[in-house]
Parts: structure tokens; C-alpha cells; sequence
């Protein structure tokens, strides 16, 4: 019994590093018809480490430290390829085009094309061909086949995750087609700042760089209208805690707040008081849409859902000849209280 105290004791008053549950390499491989699925790992000079599958570019853990300096998985999702492959899957690649298209369908060149169900974000359930760098870098390539996709031509793309000694995650995007058609990537990931999936984040604060955002009806397609946030549910522009309700709202940004050459905006942020995690949102896209349940958040950047029915919203189409590109930064701090 003494023993086990002084262990206890040993535990809570020393400055250590603990580190949680990570998914292994052996639970992501396999091969399937001729393609190799595996788990792949970034690490920086600070501890961090992020773990992806090639596997519809699955972000499956974020090890990052709270204001104990204890490691945790803040990524809300599975440990195993076979879940990841037969329950819902989180922290996957959006495209070809992440977001809602009313009725699954748009006109280009004066032809109607109607997408399948899955057409939206199937990259979601393919396997890229993976280039690890180094141990901060992985890159994933595929090419969506026009019979393979009722988008038109056949759409090139490249992902890649670079993870610095800033304690940035940042995610490029990169897009060339055949064929004129629309394109819309983005990165579901959903985060629990208190490194347990099972504890819910309804105390944590998102605060977002947006005074705008797009109503939309019951299946989530803006009306195609815009409107203040001011005075609304929707107003996150200081900061509130998350509370009870589930998010599932398209935010249009503050593009007055450019962070540096590149063109970044600042999104917003999530953070949890208790344990000081946070992650502030950097993007080149015009806004972000957020899903908020009870035991994660996601801080998705990309361009207006259904924009190839509204003419007045951004553009997505890319043509051949061209070059789709955005950039999203995660950066991952700890606020000492």
C-alpha cells in the first residue's frame, strides 16, 4: 500500500510527461487490390507527434501537451484501419467537393451533371500513393478518374502535411483536371482538447474571425443569401464557451486580418480553460464550416457550399491549364493561467 502511494504521489507532484494510448502501425496495414495502406508519423523537435493513413489521407492522432506538460490524442476518432474502413470516417480529406451541392447536381458548358451520393467526398474511402520526406513531412497523391467520378475529366491532386517546430500542422492542397470542372478540398478533423474522446467539449471556447455566415436549409444548402452574425446564435467574434448545442454552420471570414505574405487569414480558435490546449485556425480560404458534437469539433476551411449553383459565391471551377491550390495551418499552444 505504501508503495502505491508513493508511486501516486510521484505521479502528481513531478514534472513528467505521460503519454496516452497511440495507435500502432500494425492496426493500418494492409494491402488491398495491389495497394498498400500503412500509418505514417510526423514528429517535431518539441514532442508532438501526428499519425496519418494514406487511407483517404486519415489524420488519426495529434499528440500534443496541456499546461502539465502531459501528451494526449486530441483527435476524436479510431485506433484501427478496420473502423476507420467500416464505422463513419472522421479526419478524412473532403473532395472533390467538400460541402453540400443542392440536389447533387450543377451545369457546366450547358450540361447537367448529376452526382452519386458518394461523388461529393469519396476521396474520403481512396487509398493515395504516400511519399514520406522526412519525419516532418508526408505527401499523398491521387488521381480521381473521370469513370470514377461523375465530376467531369480526370481531377490530379496532391496533399501535402508538414509538421514544423512552431507546432504547426499545415496542409496544402493541390489540384490539376483534364476537363473544366469544379473542385472544393478541404480536412475533416475533429479535435477533443481534453485528450480523452469520451469527456465532452461542451466548456471549451471557439471564437471565430467571422461576422458573416450563410443560412441554409434543413439538408445545410444556403438559401443564397448572407447575413450578419450580430445579435444571432451564430455570433462567435469574442469568444463563447460551446455549451449543449451541435454546430453545423459555413462562416464566411474576416479577410482584413491577413497574417503574413502568403495570404493566411486567422479563422478562429478552440480552447479548452481547464488544461490550456489550443488550436488557432489559418487559411487562404474564403471561410470555414464547423461541426461541433458533443465530444469534438472540426474547423473546416474551404470555399461556399453549392457555389457552382450561386453566381454571385466565390468560384470554384478550375480549368485545365490551371492550378487549384489553398493552404490550412493548425497551429497547436498551451496557455499557461
Amino acid at each position: 500500500m505504501f508503495l502505491f502511494f508513493s508511486l501516486l504521489f510521484f505521479l502528481l507532484f513531478n514534472d513528467i510527461i505521460t503519454i496516452s494510448p497511440n495507435p500502432k502501425k500494425e492496426d493500418f496495414q494492409t494491402t488491398i487490390d495491389g495497394k498498400k495502406i500503412d500509418l505514417y508519423f510526423l514528429t517535431n523537435k518539441n514532442g508532438y507527434e501526428i499519425s496519418i493513413t494514406n487511407y483517404g489521407g486519415t489524420i488519426v492522432s495529434i499528440m500534443a501537451p496541456n499546461n502539465l506538460n502531459q501528451f494526449e490524442n486530441i483527435v476524436q476518432g479510431y485506433t484501427t484501419l478496420k473502423e476507420y474502413m467500416t464505422k463513419e470516417n472522421k479526419n478524412t480529406i473532403l473532395g472533390p467537393y467538400a460541402n453540400e451541392i443542392k440536389n447533387g447536381e450543377f451545369i457546366l458548358d450547358n450540361k447537367i451533371y448529376k452526382l452519386n451520393e458518394n461523388d461529393l467526398a469519396n476521396l474520403g474511402q481512396k487509398i493515395f500513393t504516400p511519399v514520406q520526406i522526412n519525419s516532418n513531412e508526408l505527401r499523398l497523391f491521387y488521381t480521381l478518374e473521370e469513370n470514377e467520378n461523375s465530376f467531369p475529366g480526370a481531377l490530379h491532386i496532391e496533399i501535402v502535411y508538414i509538421l514544423n517546430d512552431y507546432n504547426e500542422l499545415k496542409i496544402s492542397y493541390t489540384g490539376i483536371t483534364t476537363k473544366k470542372t469544379f473542385i472544393n478540398l478541404s480536412q475533416r478533423l475533429f479535435f477533443n482538447l481534453n485528450g480523452n474522446s469520451n469527456e465532452d467539449i461542451n466548456n471549451q471556447i471557439l471564437q471565430l474571425n467571422s461576422k458573416l455566415y450563410l443560412p441554409s436549409d434543413e439538408n445545410k444548402i444556403p438559401l443564397g443569401d448572407i447575413k450578419s452574425v450580430d445579435n444571432t446564435i451564430y455570433d462567435y467574434t469574442s469568444g463563447k464557451i460551446l455549451g449543449e448545442k451541435n454546430i453545423n454552420d459555413y462562416f464566411i471570414l474576416d479577410k482584413k486580418y491577413l497574417e503574413n505574405k502568403e495570404k493566411y487569414s486567422f479563422a478562429g480558435f478552440v480552447k479548452a480553460q481547464r488544461n490550456g490546449r489550443k488550436i488557432e485556425v489559418y487559411t487562404t480560404e474564403p471561410g470555414i464550416h464547423i461541426f461541433k458534437n458533443k465530444y469534438g469539433i472540426s474547423i473546416e476551411a474551404m470555399h461556399f457550399p453549392n457555389s457552382p449553383n450561386i453566381g454571385f459565391f466565390p468560384s470554384t471551377l478550375l480549368k485545365p491549364g490551371n492550378l487549384y491550390h489553398q493552404e490550412t495551418v493548425y497551429r497547436f499552444d498551451v496557455i499557461q493561467d
